[in-house]
């Protein structure tokens, strides 16, 4: 029996000799592409926080030395790209504030351009208008009846071209004055009126005052209305308008009496 189990000792004796002939390896020390490569200056290399240093940059171990190269090169790549965007930033900043000035300096200009236009042209309006009962008239059959007379002047500094003028004069309610209009009123005439000129304009009434019309203006319902328009073009070629509309709502009629401007009707462009 015991030389058949003679050749098992032997194997078992010899495993054991060999076990402790072998020394001891440390965990994770293979040769696997993922274990640590030994560092020729005895220091461990970490490439990110250390890609300025000329040390690493120089490195005896070539793999080192180019993996700092290439991270100097994408950290320089980023700042370039960092930069790169800050000066588009501020490219579209000034731009923006560029174009803002310019607009600033155009608004500027045309409200200077707007306001010396202002100062410059053409105003044209009613003025001095009167009423008066007509006398001495021929035909006789023309006295007793009322009749007005205003002027148009050139308040401006500059022509007014292309005057027209229209003008009525009419009895009517004071409680329905905004149904006055100028459809068909008399018209003075195209013309050219200089700065500080003045054109005058004379109207009758077609018919006399009758006894209701004057009790109607003594009860306050009706008023003698002198109303009309101005249609102009000033100098920097604007068509300009003037409405008027003035009211005599007392009795009796005296010489030139100066009127009263309406409620309503007046305005001008």
């Amino acid at each position: 029996m015991l030389r058949s189990h003679r050749s098992i000792i032997l194997a078992v004796v010899g495993w054991l000799i060999l076990c402790g002939a072998q020394p001891p390896q440390k965990q994770g020390n293979g040769s696997s592409a993922t274990n640590e490569s030994p560092n020729p200056n005895g220091t461990s290399f970490i490439p990110y926080s250390n890609y300025n240093s000329e040390r690493c940059y120089k490195s005896d171990n070539h793999d080192a030395a180019d993996l700092c190269a290439q991270w100097r090169a994408a950290i320089a790549a980023e700042k370039a790209a960092h930069e790169a965007r800050r000066a588009t930033t501020w490219s579209i900043i000034a731009t923006l504030l560029g174009a803002l000035g310019t607009g600033f300096i155009v608004w500027t200009f045309a409200e200077q351009r707007a306001t010396s236009r202002r100062e410059l042209r053409a105003y044209l309006f009613a003025e001095n208008v009167a009423i008066y009962p007509l006398k001495e008239q021929m035909p006789e059959t023309e006295n007793g009846k009322v009749g007005s007379t205003l002027i148009v002047k050139n308040s401006g500094q500059t022509p007014a071209i292309a005057v027209t003028h229209f003008c009525a004069l009419k009895i009517h309610r004071q409680d329905d004055e905004a149904s006055l209009d100028l459809d068909k009123p008399e018209r003075s005439g195209s013309l050219i009126i200089p700065p500080g000129g003045f054109i005058h304009a004379h109207r009758r009434m077609g018919e006399k005052l009758t006894a209701d019309d004057i009790q109607g203006i003594r009860n306050g319902v009706l008023a003698i209305y002198v109303y009309g328009r101005i249609d102009y073009k000033d100098a920097f070629g604007h068509w300009r308008h003037t409405n008027y509309r003035l009211a005599y709502a007392a009795w009796p009629l005296l010489e030139n009496l100066t009127m009263n401007i309406a409620l309503s009707g007046n305005e001008a462009s």
